[in-house]
């Protein structure tokens, strides 16, 4: 009983802790409200050119981002693609630049290269066929999303260039895309926005008909834009993204909130419904600094395909702002790449007067538990301190729910320290392995060659069982992390009646040593228990570390 009430008392700590994790004071609104057909608007108004300019000539990330969107904006291009070619990596760069073209146009009031963007803007909404593009892009759903949000960018930020003939010629062809990238979505499995694969069709659409609301006069568009708003809000959001900022299907695939989040961004500035402070997506860099280990790259937690800085995308920077989350904005300058991701979308996304600040300097604890499923699992981080790669780094992980591209890790523990990894999941295979979630990937013990290997199949990941993992107590402070999971419905030997493995508690305690910061941890499992005579017993284990900590004993008692 004292124990559930420990436990209890620090989950209490622990959400209050949650709503103060912004580390930048009270949560803004920074944008604007316009009328639908008030151009630019969905995604800055006119009166936020300003500070467009003013943190275009800034230093930094955004004026470095800044000198690489004038870069692309003046390089020559060719438009005359082919229809594989536009849906290819050509058009892909070439869509991109017009919207480089089109806002550096506007930000640096060049009338000049304007009218360039206007007429490759035309060219390129008339070029190809719609719907035999679309037949060209088939099942290839990241082809859907270039060319609707660069049509929906340059007609919001080239509108007052182009003449009325321009504007009614560009409008009738963008209302054939909306038509031929609808019934696209519809004939597809991901046609409801579940997750990924709809959200960015769907979102993308949902750009294009909010930059033309004001304008668009075509029978079909509010039914268009009702049922891509609708997907987004109550499919895509609520099935992808818990409150506290996990992604369900895994750090990797966290970006993908760019297309629902910026159009959810226009909806509310046309004055609609506001759906982003609900979302969770906001919360995503949250999460992401707890999982990024201390000597770099993404903890193999969920999602098993191992991700390097490329996790850190320019979209997280909206919920940065969002939060005025200064210890996120840190992070994120730490540890994104601009080679890797998108200056035109980093240099729009990025969060004016708010100051970077570390973690440690704002004293925010090194712990964090985030539940997946509630009142029944979740990931327990923790660290020894912020700001150092030779800190020690644990997390313990179940869940209780089926999740896309993850391995099912009921009740595993991962442990880096001084840059090491010591307890891990070293067997990542990538999707395409026939080994690709199964249960060799997992830190875990096996005893006498039973359980799942046994007797599953190779890439059950343990589901052939069950996917049922409970944390059955959970406690995160400033000295000690506490976490004890039960998954005996996955992890139990069904070749022998009665067997009860997969009880883990584990216990990592921080404390000031000989003026060093150490971390250690006790694991303890239970083996297979049998009603069977007696045998010996061989125990085995996958996903060991590249060292050992000395002294450190990880043991299985039967």
């Amino acid at each position: 009983m004292r124990l559930r009430w420990l436990a209890a008392t620090a989950l209490a700590a622990v959400a209050l802790g949650f709503a103060l994790q912004s580390g930048g004071g009270e949560r803004k609104r920074p944008y604007v409200t316009v009328r639908p057909g008030t151009h630019p608007g969905i995604l800055f108004s006119a009166e936020e050119i300003p500070a467009l300019r003013k943190r275009a000539s800034g230093a930094g990330m955004a004026g470095e981002a800044w000198a690489r969107v004038k870069k692309l904006a003046a390089s020559p291009y060719n438009a005359d693609l082919t229809v594989k070619q536009a849906v290819g990596r050509e058009g892909g760069r070439l869509a991109e630049q017009l919207q480089a073209m089109a806002l550096v146009s506007l930000v640096e009031n060049d009338r000049e290269l304007g009218r360039k963007a206007v007429e490759l803007l035309e060219q390129t909404a008339t070029r190809w066929d719609a719907a035999e593009f679309h037949r060209v892009v088939d099942s290839d759903f990241f082809a859907t999303e270039h060319w609707p949000k660069a049509f929906a960018y340059a007609w919001d930020w080239l509108y007052p260039l182009m003449t009325e003939g321009e504007r009614r010629r560009v409008l009738e062809r963008l209302e054939h895309w909306n038509a031929a990238l609808f019934a696209h979505t519809e004939s597809w499995w991901w046609r409801d926005a579940g997750y990924n694969c709809g959200a960015i069709p769907v979102g993308a659409q949902g750009i294009l008909l909010a930059a033309t609301r004001g304008e668009s006069k075509h029978p079909e568009y509010a039914r268009w834009h009702a049922e891509c708003f609708r997907k987004i809000r109550d499919n895509y959001f609520p099935q992808t993204w818990r409150a506290n900022g996990i992604c369900n299907e895994g750090p990797g695939y966290a970006h993908y909130h760019q297309n629902p989040t910026l159009f959810a961004e226009a909806v509310r500035r046309l004055g609609g419904e506001d759906i982003i402070p609900t979302s969770g997506a906001v919360n995503a860099m949250h999460y992401l600094r707890h999982q990024w280990m201390p000597q770099g790259g993404c903890g193999p937690v969920g999602d098993n395909t191992e991700y390097g800085r490329r996790v850190f995308q320019p979209i997280y920077l909206r919920g940065i702002g969002e939060l005025q989350d200064a210890a996120g904005l840190w992070t994120f300058l730490k540890y994104a790449d601009l080679d890797r991701i998108s200056p035109l979308w980093v240099f729009l996304n990025y969060p004016d007067g708010l100051k970077a600040a570390s973690p440690a300097s704002l004293g925010l604890p090194p712990s964090h538990y985030f539940e997946i499923d509630p009142n029944r699992a979740g990931y327990l981080f923790g660290r020894s301190n912020w700001d150092d790669e030779q800190a020690h780094w644990f997390v313990f992980t179940s869940r209780h729910d089926d999740a896309n591209h993850t391995h099912y890790d009921m009740n595993s523990f991962l442990f880096t320290a001084f840059g090491e990894q010591f307890a891990t999941h070293a067997n990542i295979f990538p999707y395409s392995h026939p080994h690709h979630g199964a249960d060799i990937e997992h830190n875990m013990v096996i005893v006498d060659e039973g359980g799942m290997p046994a007797n599953d199949r190779p890439t059950s990941a343990g589901d052939d069982g069950s996917i049922l993992g409970f944390m059955t107590g959970v406690a995160a402070g400033r000295f000690a992390d506490y976490a004890r999971g039960d998954a005996r419905l996955s992890y139990a030997d069904r070749s022998i009646r009665g067997s009860a493995p997969g009880r883990r508690n584990v216990f990592p305690v921080r404390a000031l040593l000989m003026n060093r910061l150490r971390y250690a941890a006790i694991g303890q499992c239970a083996a297979s228990r049998s009603t069977n005579p007696p045998r010996p017993r061989t125990i085995s284990g996958w996903s060991a570390g590249k060292a050992r900590l000395p002294g450190m004993n990880w043991a299985c008692c039967a």
